[in-house]
């Protein structure tokens, strides 16, 4: 029962996204397809992959910054661990993530999704949910990178980790993901 809420409540926040994504192009009628459905590389819409999130790791970003930040191999070593903590802890929000990102990814590419809008309703529901799960998980993960930096070295990690939250919302805002787009 929840889990048909959470895929309604996802499903209206992903329709104005796929709306916009059926205007644009060629609207299906003189697009090349490939046998068997669209063509990947063809995709109106690119959204963000698990990778792309797992790329963006609080405490691996610090960690890549322990020159900057001058930590010591013990920081260092924490931050490796915390990172491998949380990529385990996060598995599961982001396997289901990318499965739910390639079903709304097809049908944002198909032309018409005709009988299926109950159905495409439930994936856009199930996506926006997951990023939802995703968005909180960062916090905490972000919460738990910063504890094991040293109090006088705070605030600097704080304005490093500005930049890759920045980077995170333009990510999880569905405008795109990280890889082959430039950045």
């Amino acid at each position: 029962m929840i889990t048909i809420r959470v895929l309604a409540i996802a499903a209206i926040c992903l329709a104005p996204v796929l709306a916009t994504a059926q205007r644009g192009g060629a609207g299906g009628s003189g697009a090349k397809r490939m046998e068997g459905g669209a063509d990947p590389s063809k995709s109106r819409v690119k959204l963000a992959t698990r990778g792309d999130f797992e790329d963006l790791s609080p405490a691996g970003f610090l960690r890549d910054k322990r020159k900057k930040l001058q930590l010591g191999d013990a920081e260092a070593n924490a931050l490796k661990a915390a990172e491998a903590t949380a990529k385990e802890r996060n598995k599961a929000v982001l396997v289901a993530y990318d499965s739910v990102r390639r079903e709304v990814q097809k049908m944002a590419d198909s032309p018409d999704i005709g009988g299926n809008a109950n159905d495409a309703a439930l994936r856009r529901m199930a996506f926006q949910n997951l990023l939802g799960q995703i968005r909180e998980q960062r916090a905490v993960d972000r919460a738990e990178a910063l504890a094991l930096i040293p109090a006088e070295k705070k605030t600097q990690a704080e304005e490093l980790l500005k930049e890759q939250d920045e980077e995170f919302t333009k990510v999880a805002s569905m405008g795109g993901g990280r890889r082959g787009g430039g950045h």
